[in-house]
């Protein structure tokens, strides 16, 4: 399927090229434009009534997102994404507008909370309307919140939010990344975050498989710092950071955790070492504590773990780390929140 006759419409008021992978975007997480649709830049202009060169800019944040394929000179091809994609998407955004919402409620002008009860009236009468029209209202309501917080750097994290689907232990998926970041003008923040617990349920350490043992340093060391050192370049441009996800099993002595511990004290040891000769970039390491998760659940198989908090209780302490730029160092997400 082509997009022609898919998506239509001049472009009017904000940034186009923004305007126009946003709605392509939506097209695409809705099935509108189906894996294997074509983008042609020529046809996309004509229904835009925009000119090519914003429709090439819009191809590129596609492409960087992991929504298409870039092909030059002619145009991108929808990729096929899985659930996974689309629900890692949606969670990012719930754990970013989460913050907008908690920061503009200390700000907002009651000019600005008029225009959002305006914007929920309109999504009421929406209510029989077709899916795309909703959809642009209920944008419209969520980037209004963003601007109320006042943060231009959550907002710009809040448009720009999208998964690119790989194995960070494979080069070509860092490469793509750093392709991405190629696209997309710069990087201001690398988080790894990937990771994996290694054997389970959790062995004592003189039974440890080595195979095992291997993968857990692979991904929780290896592949961190090797996207690391690719991206520092661009990190250093923009004055950026580095947060490593890290764990109290690097720095305390659990049975069981000898694996996974071992390999999140090493990626500490590589974060402290980084810390002391970048002179640009921030570097922090991060513990953020026991949480409700699919790999602390493999942790304790048959265990209720439902007390523990959801990721998104803690990330706003990791994001006082990039709003207060605070010095390079190891933080606990209870502190930060404290």
């Amino acid at each position: 399927m082509d997009a022609e006759g898919v998506i239509g419409g001049p472009v009017r008021g904000e940034r186009i090229a923004d305007v126009v992978a946003r709605r392509l975007a939506q097209a695409i997480l809705s099935g509108q434009l189906p894996p294997g649709s074509r983008l042609r830049e020529e046809t996309l202009a004509s229904n835009f009534s925009v000119s090519r060169t914003p429709i090439r800019e819009a191809l590129i944040v596609l492409a960087a997102s992991g929504l298409a394929h870039l092909e030059p000179n002619r145009g991108a091809t929808v990729l096929q994404l899985t659930a996974d994609d689309v629900a890692e998407v949606y969670h990012l955004r719930a754990v970013l507008e989460s913050e907008s919402a908690a920061l503009a409620s200390r700000r907002i002008t009651p000019e600005v909370a008029g225009l959002l009860v305006k914007i929920c009236d309109r999504m009421g009468e929406l209510r029989a309307a077709p899916a795309a029209e909703q959809l642009a209202a209920d944008t419209n309501f969520h980037y209004t919140i963003a601007e109320a917080s006042g943060s231009p750097r959550l907002v710009a994290l809040i448009r720009q939010v999208s998964a690119i689907p790989g194995d960070v232990t494979d080069p070509a998926h860092r490469a793509a990344l750093a392709r991405a970041v190629e696209a997309a003008g710069g990087l201001d923040l690398l988080v790894n975050n990937a990771g994996t617990l290694g054997a389970s349920p959790l062995p004592a350490l003189a039974d440890y498989p080595v195979d095992e043992l291997r993968t857990a340093f692979e991904v929780n060391v290896i592949a961190p710092v090797a996207l690391t050192q690719l991206l520092l370049r661009p990190l250093r441009v923009r004055g950026g950071a580095v947060l490593n996800i890290t764990s109290d099993a690097a720095v305390e002595a659990y049975t069981g955790w000898g694996g996974y511990g071992a390999a999140k004290a090493a990626l500490e040891q590589a974060s402290n070492v980084l810390a002391a000769e970048e002179q640009t970039v921030r570097v922090w390491w991060a513990d953020p504590g026991d949480l409700r998760t699919e790999m602390h659940q493999r942790a304790f198989p048959g265990e209720d773990i439902s007390d523990r908090p959801l990721p998104s209780e803690v990330a706003p302490g990791f994001l006082r780390l990039v709003s207060e730029r605070l010095p390079s160092g190891r933080y606990r997400a209870a502190e930060l929140l404290s």
